[in-house]
């Protein structure tokens, strides 16, 4: 796979765009392509290990 490994979901939450998710995986022909979604992780679950090493 190459490309948007890595990259950001953003999400528009009154009026502020906010990382939602880091691209997983996906298909090499593009963003939500028929039957190969693409598969994003959660930021929100890793906010705790983010400060954690911030520190």
């Amino acid at each position: 796979m190459q490309g948007d490994s890595g990259g950001p979901l953003n999400c528009n939450v009154g009026g502020r765009w906010v990382v939602h998710g880091v691209t997983s995986f996906g298909s090499s022909l593009g963003c939500n392509t028929y039957r190969k979604p693409t598969v994003f992780s959660r930021v929100s679950n890793y906010i705790s290990w983010m400060n954690s090493i911030m520190g």
